[in-house]
């Protein structure tokens, strides 16, 4: 049996990135057998050796993109999930050795709740000896759950799970509430070499915000030999991190709701905490 199910977070909208995912996966990472799974609301999906299930556990109803999740990581049988978005597109041989050794690590420590192969920029990392290329983050810290490719022990990541969230939310609020759990949480260190890459840049990866990267996906299509109708999403605008379009009620209001969330998180994290002693 399967230690590990290759999970593709998406949705039905993503659906022009699963061809391209799927090509740039069987390129670059051909060692990998795992069962794969696609999350998304209805539709099915097959590229050639991958046998791909689709649960279409939202087809007749509106989900939070946390609780899908949640409700297909239970469908899911094995100990371990690669964690993964649809729009990063591995860009470069995967070090298929290295993330595999991570499998016997965690069979050895099971108060490990995932390695994350992505960098966390933390002072208060704590590089390891025992797993060489990662780093053990603090009990509190931004971004120690995250979207970033990742080894997720299945049942702990359910545990983390609020069912209302996004994925901007689950990042955020959710590491707030890591604060009452003594799991630990590994990144990959900054000096050392990502094992697979998808061309993380500052502000994503494929898609921002719905949008196309163009510096990304036009020079990449064209060498996979992909005709992508760039109109109907459009391109994401260079600036647009940069240059802040919201009217002043509207930062007032998100401020607001950041903060409450926030407050929210940290209240969860203080009870829960006191249930457990």
């Amino acid at each position: 049996m399967k230690k590990c199910t290759f999970i593709v977070n998406s949705c039905d909208a993503n659906e022009d990135t699963w061809v391209p995912f799927f090509m740039c996966l069987e390129k670059n990472w051909p060692e990998m057998n795992w069962p794969v799974v696609l999350n998304t609301e209805s539709k099915s999906f097959t590229f050639g050796k991958y046998k791909i299930d689709s649960y279409g556990l939202f087809k007749n109803r509106r989900d939070k993109w946390s609780q899908r999740l949640k409700e297909t990581l239970q469908k899911i049988k094995t100990d371990y999930v690669f964690f993964i978005l649809d729009d990063f597109f591995i860009v470069k041989p995967v070090k298929h050795e290295f993330i595999n050794q991570c499998f016997d690590w965690l069979d050895q420590n099971p108060q490990i709740a995932v390695f994350s192969f992505h960098p966390v920029a933390d002072e208060n990392n704590e590089k390891s000896q025992q797993f060489n290329g990662f780093e053990k983050r603090p009990l509190r810290g931004e971004y120690k759950l995250n979207c970033q490719a990742a080894i997720w022990r299945r049942e702990r990541l359910i545990e983390f799970l609020k069912d209302d969230e996004s994925p901007w939310e689950f990042e955020i609020y959710g590491s707030i509430r890591m604060s009452a759990f003594d799991d630990n949480f590994y990144v990959l260190s900054q000096n050392q070499t990502p094992p697979i890459d998808y061309n993380m840049r500052k502000n994503g990866t494929g898609l921002v915000r719905g949008k196309w990267s163009k510096s990304v996906v036009v020079p990449l299509f064209k060498d996979l030999g992909l005709e992508i109708d760039f109109s109907k999403r459009g391109f994401i605008e260079e600036d647009y991190f940069d240059v802040d379009r919201r009217a002043f009620w509207q930062k007032v209001r998100d401020y607001l709701g950041r903060r409450r969330k926030m407050l929210s998180a940290r209240i969860w994290a203080w009870s829960y905490c006191q249930k457990s002693r």
